[in-house]
Protein backbone atom coordinates (compact mmCIF):
# COMPACT_ATOMS: atom_id res chain seq x y z
CA UNK A 1 0.00 0.00 0.00
CA UNK A 2 2.95 2.03 0.84
CA UNK A 3 4.84 1.61 -2.68
CA UNK A 4 1.26 2.44 -4.17
CA UNK A 5 0.85 6.15 -2.12
CA UNK A 6 4.29 6.80 -3.32
CA UNK A 7 3.38 5.85 -6.66
CA UNK A 8 0.46 8.32 -6.86
CA UNK A 9 2.98 10.89 -5.22
CA UNK A 10 5.35 10.63 -7.99
CA UNK A 11 2.45 10.61 -10.58
CA UNK A 12 1.10 13.86 -8.97
CA UNK A 13 3.74 15.72 -8.72
CA UNK A 14 5.26 15.03 -12.47
CA UNK A 15 1.99 15.96 -13.79
CA UNK A 16 2.37 19.09 -11.69
CA UNK A 17 5.18 20.19 -12.27
CA UNK A 18 4.76 19.63 -16.09
CA UNK A 19 2.13 22.29 -15.84
CA UNK A 20 4.06 24.85 -13.95
CA UNK A 21 6.82 23.94 -16.46
CA UNK A 22 4.30 25.29 -19.37
CA UNK A 23 3.53 28.05 -17.33
CA UNK A 24 6.81 29.58 -17.45
CA UNK A 25 7.19 29.26 -21.32
CA UNK A 26 3.41 30.53 -22.29
CA UNK A 27 0.03 31.85 -21.30
CA UNK A 28 -2.17 29.51 -18.86
CA UNK A 29 -4.78 29.93 -21.55
CA UNK A 30 -2.85 28.68 -23.70
CA UNK A 31 -1.89 25.24 -21.83
CA UNK A 32 -4.38 22.29 -22.45
CA UNK A 33 -4.55 19.55 -20.32
CA UNK A 34 -3.61 17.08 -23.07
CA UNK A 35 -0.62 19.32 -23.32
CA UNK A 36 0.40 18.62 -19.32
CA UNK A 37 0.01 14.81 -20.32
CA UNK A 38 1.67 14.83 -22.99
CA UNK A 39 5.05 16.92 -21.39
CA UNK A 40 4.32 14.83 -18.13
CA UNK A 41 3.97 11.43 -19.77
CA UNK A 42 0.81 10.24 -18.58
CA UNK A 43 -2.47 9.82 -20.08
CA UNK A 44 -5.60 12.15 -19.90
CA UNK A 45 -7.07 8.96 -17.75
CA UNK A 46 -4.33 9.45 -15.12
CA UNK A 47 -4.57 12.93 -14.89
CA UNK A 48 -7.97 12.69 -14.60
CA UNK A 49 -7.59 9.60 -11.75
CA UNK A 50 -5.75 12.78 -9.57
CA UNK A 51 -7.02 15.97 -10.83
CA UNK A 52 -10.06 17.90 -12.07
CA UNK A 53 -10.30 19.68 -14.87
CA UNK A 54 -9.55 22.73 -12.95
CA UNK A 55 -5.93 23.54 -13.34
CA UNK A 56 -5.76 25.40 -10.67
CA UNK A 57 -6.07 22.36 -8.54
CA UNK A 58 -1.93 21.48 -9.53
CA UNK A 59 -0.84 24.63 -8.15
CA UNK A 60 -2.75 24.13 -4.67
CA UNK A 61 -1.62 20.47 -4.45
CA UNK A 62 1.83 21.27 -5.30
CA UNK A 63 2.36 24.66 -3.09
CA UNK A 64 1.01 22.32 0.07
CA UNK A 65 3.10 19.51 -0.72
CA UNK A 66 6.05 21.81 -1.06
CA UNK A 67 5.05 23.58 2.48
CA UNK A 68 4.25 20.42 3.89
CA UNK A 69 8.05 19.18 2.97
CA UNK A 70 9.71 22.24 3.75
CA UNK A 71 7.79 21.86 7.79
CA UNK A 72 8.88 18.40 8.04
CA UNK A 73 12.79 19.56 7.17
CA UNK A 74 12.68 22.51 9.24
CA UNK A 75 10.15 21.23 12.01
CA UNK A 76 11.79 23.26 15.16
CA UNK A 77 12.08 26.58 13.12
CA UNK A 78 8.26 26.24 11.94
CA UNK A 79 7.36 25.64 15.78
CA UNK A 80 9.53 28.30 16.69
CA UNK A 81 7.52 30.76 13.99
CA UNK A 82 5.70 29.65 11.66
CA UNK A 83 4.89 33.04 9.57
CA UNK A 84 8.50 33.90 9.57
CA UNK A 85 9.39 30.58 7.87
CA UNK A 86 6.16 30.43 5.46
CA UNK A 87 8.17 33.97 4.30
CA UNK A 88 11.02 32.27 4.46
CA UNK A 89 9.76 29.35 2.08
CA UNK A 90 7.87 31.62 0.00
CA UNK A 91 11.36 33.76 -0.40
CA UNK A 92 12.93 30.38 -1.33
CA UNK A 93 10.55 29.72 -4.34
CA UNK A 94 10.00 33.31 -5.80
CA UNK A 95 10.77 32.40 -9.12
CA UNK A 96 7.87 30.40 -8.63
CA UNK A 97 5.63 32.97 -6.98
CA UNK A 98 6.86 36.25 -9.77
CA UNK A 99 5.26 33.47 -12.44
CA UNK A 100 2.13 33.15 -10.76
CA UNK A 101 2.28 36.84 -10.94
CA UNK A 102 3.00 37.21 -14.15
CA UNK A 103 -0.20 34.59 -15.19
CA UNK A 104 -2.48 36.69 -13.20
CA UNK A 105 -2.59 33.51 -10.54
CA UNK A 106 -1.71 35.31 -7.75
CA UNK A 107 -4.85 35.40 -6.07
CA UNK A 108 -4.54 31.46 -5.82
CA UNK A 109 -2.14 32.55 -2.96
CA UNK A 110 -5.01 33.61 -0.78
CA UNK A 111 -6.76 30.15 -0.68
CA UNK A 112 -3.72 28.52 -0.48
CA UNK A 113 -3.24 30.56 3.06
CA UNK A 114 -6.08 29.87 4.14
CA UNK A 115 -6.31 25.97 3.36
CA UNK A 116 -2.35 25.81 5.24
CA UNK A 117 -3.35 27.87 8.08
CA UNK A 118 -6.56 25.65 8.30
CA UNK A 119 -9.14 28.70 8.33
CA UNK A 120 -11.52 26.97 6.15
CA UNK A 121 -12.02 24.09 8.77
CA UNK A 122 -13.13 25.87 11.72
CA UNK A 123 -16.65 25.59 12.65
CA UNK A 124 -17.06 28.21 14.74
CA UNK A 125 -17.88 31.32 12.58
CA UNK A 126 -16.47 34.15 14.92
CA UNK A 127 -13.03 32.10 14.86
CA UNK A 128 -13.10 31.39 11.43
CA UNK A 129 -13.78 35.27 9.99
CA UNK A 130 -10.92 36.32 12.71
CA UNK A 131 -9.11 33.72 10.57
CA UNK A 132 -10.38 34.84 7.63
CA UNK A 133 -9.38 38.19 8.53
CA UNK A 134 -5.65 37.61 9.75
CA UNK A 135 -4.96 35.54 6.39
CA UNK A 136 -6.56 37.99 4.18
CA UNK A 137 -3.74 40.89 5.85
CA UNK A 138 -0.87 38.67 5.33
CA UNK A 139 -1.81 38.09 2.21
CA UNK A 140 -2.72 41.55 1.00
CA UNK A 141 1.46 42.18 2.26
CA UNK A 142 2.58 39.10 0.76
CA UNK A 143 0.63 40.35 -2.72
CA UNK A 144 2.78 43.65 -2.50
CA UNK A 145 5.62 42.06 -1.73
CA UNK A 146 4.87 39.77 -4.53
CA UNK A 147 4.25 42.57 -6.56
CA UNK A 148 7.56 44.17 -5.52
CA UNK A 149 9.43 41.05 -6.85
CA UNK A 150 9.98 39.88 -3.43
CA UNK A 151 13.00 42.33 -3.04
CA UNK A 152 12.93 42.73 1.16
CA UNK A 153 14.34 39.98 3.23
CA UNK A 154 11.19 37.54 5.06
CA UNK A 155 11.99 39.53 8.62
CA UNK A 156 11.14 42.94 6.76
CA UNK A 157 7.97 41.29 5.69
CA UNK A 158 7.58 39.86 9.06
CA UNK A 159 7.61 43.32 10.43
CA UNK A 160 5.07 45.04 8.11
CA UNK A 161 2.88 42.27 8.69
CA UNK A 162 2.50 42.59 12.47
CA UNK A 163 2.71 46.52 11.78
CA UNK A 164 -0.42 46.51 9.64
CA UNK A 165 -1.96 44.27 12.23
CA UNK A 166 -1.35 46.39 15.34
CA UNK A 167 -2.38 49.56 12.73
CA UNK A 168 -6.01 47.57 12.29
CA UNK A 169 -6.10 46.66 15.74
CA UNK A 170 -5.94 50.85 16.76
CA UNK A 171 -8.21 51.77 14.17
CA UNK A 172 -10.84 48.65 15.31
CA UNK A 173 -10.33 50.79 19.09
CA UNK A 174 -10.91 53.82 17.60
CA UNK A 175 -14.63 52.83 16.21
CA UNK A 176 -15.62 50.11 19.27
Amino acid sequence: MRHKNQTNEFIKECICYSYITLLYEKPKEEISITEICEKSGFGRTTYYRHFSSNKNDLIFYISKQKWIEYKQEHLEAVEKDAGLEFLTHLYNHKRFMLMLKEQNMIELLFIILSDIFGTKDLEDKSKKYSADIFVGMCFAVIYDWICFDCIDEPEEIKKRIQGSIKQVANEVKKYS
